[in-house]
């Protein structure tokens, strides 16, 4: 008989043999192993690090209990569970670069050909570099007086490559008592109406919008009463500041200001320039000054503005070199829209030192939170200068421009572009004053407006006032334009009016009331005003900072009476305005009397000049241009001449009427909005106006615009 069986309950099998009939014979027990899984296990070099490095991932350390051979199966999941694709899954080891922060969980399992072993895992985690950030750029610090408008902008912010921005303003720190607030506080350009004197705190946050990492920077604004001399601020204007050795690089101090209105004298000098360097600049106090860089390095300019008591400076470093200079971006002037309308964004004006071909990369920096826009969601070079951009929903959009030369890419310019269904309503209200007693003034919001005419309502509010004030500003009612208000205490009141067109208000707008009812110093001031042909000027307004205003009667004579509570009321410079003749000041000299007559004062009419723009073979710019025509006050003793006249051209198109003044040496200048530069046949960049005794006498003027 034969017996047969298996021992399952051990890893050895027994196979035990009976012989049947004749006898038996038996054999050793034989053993077998059974093949076991092997072990995974993951090696790191580091498990925390900065986006942008590596890491050193090392399966080599598993093992086979039998010594066999292993295959790796290796896994990357990112913190949302997605696998993050590998070319070299199946390698013993690899180096990991990942592409975003976050954390990683690397998986393993190995096989030896028979079984796998379990997955094991570890995590990774890759801490955000200084690249994943947004950079936030405010405007620079301010100083102002109460109640005027202070406008911030973050449109140099940068957002991280890829992101989108938000913005968001605050006020981290403001004057006890104070009771203002941000406006616009979540758009590119915010604004602040200060209540009180003292500093304020300004922050601004922008967040990358995907992955939500923010960067804040500061601004100061220092606020003073408006009986306090405030520092003026010295601005130096640049297109560029990298240059081409032998270039002329022309520096304007225009955008400089005194929030008292006070009439600004420059002071520039060259602080520090290469040591060959013979380099000088055209001019230590004009408005405007040019500079030659004659060899390669480094040039810092230094601009000192002063209103006679108080100063500021300002210093721009300007690099000149014989390397390629980069280009530089023009995204153009901002834009307002209506929704669904195509808007053509030009960067035509941007330039090239060297002269060579551009290319243009667009990026969107902000939309509204409900646009879906994704065209610009990868940007890239294009060739052509024009980009059509098309906004789907209402808000505010930021673009950015650069340009490619073939070999650097330009600094970033935006453009910030509104759409809308109605335009804001515009709110105006008269200067500044000061009263010395608590009659009752009417205060006039005539020239408020709304660009589509809509009538408007007016809003009327005493946001600031001395302690104990317990009045009020009164109107009939919200539609009519003027309101009366009796300033019953020592001190000053800020009066603010916004209006609406029946959509939406406006900007707030403010004027501040300073009542110090104290003895005056007093100076009446007479004299004859006449053109250059010696005729009288008549209707001409005269008047100075927080002062009554006159008019020049028949014969062109006036009689003002300045008034002052610090100081020699002859410190009060005089301001000549009327469409007859060119806005400018009179700086009137030092004296303790009670009269002064100014006698016989020429003053600059306005008078016609054909003027045309024709373009060098050279030039590539955009075709409509302006340019701005500043007054000497060569020939005008005293005076000053501030704003500019400003006019449109389009370039080959024939000539433009043209009113300038009269007569005088003026300077041309190109807008910041237009590149490249402008002269006459001579080579000039200025020209004498002369005065017509006949102003319908032909007068021609040939400009030439270059790249």
């Amino acid at each position: 008989m034969t017996r047969c069986f298996k021992d399952l309950g051990s890893i050895l099998l027994i196979l035990v043999l009976f012989g049947c009939g004749g006898g038996s014979k038996s054999t050793a027990p034989v053993e077998t192993k059974v093949n076991q899984a092997p072990i995974a296990q993951i090696d790191l070099d580091k498990s925390t690090f900065i986006l942008a490095s590596s890491v050193n991932i090392s399966g080599e350390k598993s093992k086979d209990p039998e010594g066999d051979d292993l295959s790796y199966h290796w896994q990357i999941k990112n913190e949302a569970g997605d696998d993050y694709p590998l070319d070299n899954s199946n390698a013993n080891a690899f180096t990991f670069t990942p592409e975003h922060f976050g954390s990683y969980t690397i998986m393993l399992k190995v096989s030896d050909a028979k079984k796998t072993s379990p997955t094991v895992s570890s995590i990774i985690t890759v801490e955000p570099n200084a690249q994943s950030y947004p950079v936030a750029k405010t405007s620079d610090n301010m100083i102002n007086k109460v109640g005027n408008t202070n406008w911030f902008n973050a449109d140099k912010s940068l957002a991280s490559s890829g992101q989108q921005l938000t913005y968001k303003w605050e006020i981290k720190s403001k004057p006890t008592q104070s009771l203002s607030e941000i406006g616009d506080s979540t758009a590119v350009r915010a604004y602040l109406i200060a209540d009180k004197a003292g500093r304020y705190q300004i922050s601004l946050t922008v967040t990358n919008i995907e992955n939500q990492l923010s960067n804040t920077s500061t601004l100061i604004l220092d606020i003073d009463d408006i009986v306090t001399n405030s520092s003026p601020v010295a601005i130096i204007e640049s297109s560029q500041l990298d240059f081409a050795v032998n270039d002329l690089v022309k520096l304007s101090a225009s955008e400089s200001y005194d929030s008292d209105n006070d009439l600004l004298d420059y002071k520039w000098s060259i602080e520090k320039q290469p040591l060959t360097s013979t380099s000088f600049l055209s001019s230590s106090t004009s408005e405007f000054v040019d500079l030659t860089l004659d060899v390669e390095g480094e040039y810092h300019v230094k601009l000192v503005v002063s209103d006679k008591h108080l100063s500021n400076e300002n210093i721009i470093i300007i690099t000149a070199s014989n390397q390629n200079i980069i280009p530089v971006a023009n995204a153009g002037a901002d834009r307002t829209a209506i929704i669904n309308e195509i808007i053509e964004l030009n960067a035509s004006a941007s330039s090239d030192s060297e002269g060579q071909t551009l290319e243009y990369e667009w990026s969107l920096i902000s939309k509204p939170a409900t646009s879906g826009y994704s065209t610009l969601s990868e940007p890239k070079l294009i060739t052509q200068s024009k980009f059509i951009f098309e906004p789907d929903v209402i808000g505010e959009y930021l673009l950015s421009l650069r340009v490619f030369d073939g070999v650097d890419y330009s600094n970033s310019d935006q453009v910030h572009i509104l759409v809308s269904e109605n335009q804001r309503p515009v709110a105006k209200l008269g200067q500044d004053i000061t009263v010395s007693n608590s009659d009752t003034l009417l205060i006039d919001a005539g020239d408020s407006y709304d660009p589509e005419g809509q009538p408007l309502t007016y809003s009327w509010e005493v946001t600031s006032a001395p302690d104990g004030f317990d009045g009020a500003i009164l109107t009939a009612n919200e539609y009519v334009s003027f309101a009366s208000f009796k300033p019953s205490l020592s001190g000053s009141y800020t009066i603010q009016l916004t209006v609406n067109d029946g959509i939406q208000n406006s900007i707030p707008e403010t004027m501040v009331i300073f009542m110090v009812p104290i003895e005056w110093r007093e100076l009446t001031v007479t004299g004859l005003l006449i053109d250059k042909g010696g005729i009288p000027l008549s209707e001409i307004e005269i008047g100075g900072m927080s002062q009554k205003r006159v008019l020049s009667n028949d014969d062109g004579k006036f009689e003002l009476l300045l008034r002052s509570q610090t100081s020699s009321p002859s410190e009060i410079p005089l301001l000549f305005k009327s469409t007859k003749v060119k806005a400018g000041f009179l700086v009137l000299p030092e004296t303790e009397d009670e009269q002064l007559d100014l006698g016989t004062v020429t003053l600059p009419v306005m008078q016609s000049k054909n003027i045309s723009v024709k373009a060098c073979n050279e030039y590539t710019g955009e075709n409509d241009i302006m340019i701005n025509f500043h007054l000497s006050n060569s020939g005008y003793k005293d005076m000053r001449f501030i704003w500019p006249e400003r006019s449109y051209f389009t370039v080959n198109s024939g000539e433009k009427e043209v009113f300038l003044p009269a007569e005088g040496e003026i300077m041309m200048r190109l807008s910041a909005q237009s590149k490249g530069s402008i002269y006459l046949d001579n080579g000039a960049s200025y020209f004498t106006h002369n005065y017509q005794a006949d102003d319908t006498q032909p007068d021609s003027l040939v400009i030439t615009i270059c790249n």
